[in-house]
């Protein structure tokens, strides 16, 4: 944990002078390269007097939506996670709209980062490590696929989604529980559009943490300890679509994977 930290440079948003603000630095571990901005100060002006971070942990009580953006948008390359004592589930899922990279439980901070480092490859070098796919100065359009939508209707096509992750859209039908004979009659049905939103995001975040689309496909289909030695697509191809999303959230998140 301490090698990860010191091997970024980290940028914490926190408000001055609160526990949280010690919690947050301990998770961290000792850091030559750690940065901070107070909760409220977050003008674009002052945002440009930091160093490009590699890594932006925000405390998640303290720091508004309407700042979580800025940073965002400040930073577009950045892995920005949001860390905070009570997670609801409307105010996650604003923050991963705004485009942050995950939102975790405070006292699981420092398993999240762990987490992170597991999922992006034990050893490799840092600026290997967070090479990240080009990202829009837009906060939402981070958590926006470009190319899964339908054109005409601006939903999202099962078939796109099924390409991206390199499955059919058989399995895909399958695992969001439609008939794959009207899936692929419909691939941008009304009721495949919360399941496909949910691999969305998936696709979202694992493009911006590994860096290119077959970098992540090489993931998917790689066999993960985590999942005794299963590789982590078979949650999709061999249950559902949400069990493959909660994988995927759960581990940017700390939580046992």
């Amino acid at each position: 944990m301490a090698q990860l930290c010191h091997m970024l440079t980290t940028l914490l948003v926190t408000p001055n002078d609160e526990p949280e603000t010690a919690r947050i630095s301990r998770a961290l571990g000792p850091s030559a390269r750690l940065q901070t901005v107070h909760a409220g100060e977050t003008t674009p002006a002052r945002l440009k007097e930091v160093s490009q971070p590699d890594l932006v942990i925000v405390d998640g009580a303290s720091v508004s939506l309407i700042e979580i953006k800025k940073i965002v948008r400040a930073f577009p390359k950045s892995m920005v996670i949001v860390a905070s004592k009570k997670i609801s589930t409307e105010k996650t899922e604003e923050r991963y709209k705004a485009g942050v990279t995950a939102v975790v439980p405070l006292n699981s901070l420092r398993h999240a980062l762990s987490n992170v480092r597991r999922i992006l490859g034990e050893g490799a070098p840092a600026h290997v490590e967070l090479k990240q796919a080009k990202a829009s100065s837009d906060a939402f359009e981070r958590s926006v696929v470009e190319g899964l939508h339908d054109p005409s209707t601006g939903r999202l096509s099962a078939q796109a989604v099924a390409d991206m992750l390199g499955i059919s859209v058989t399995a895909l039908a399958k695992s969001i529980k439609l008939t794959p004979s009207a899936l692929s009659k419909r691939p941008n049905a009304k009721a495949a559009q919360r399941s496909l939103r949910e691999l969305e995001f998936s696709i979202a975040a694992l493009r911006r943490l590994l860096g290119s689309d077959a970098s992540m496909r090489a993931w998917l289909n790689a066999p993960n300890a985590d999942l005794g030695q299963e590789p982590p697509i078979h949650l999709l191809t061999k249950g559902s679509a949400n069990e493959f999303a909660g994988y995927i959230k759960s581990a940017l998140a700390g939580q046992p994977t």
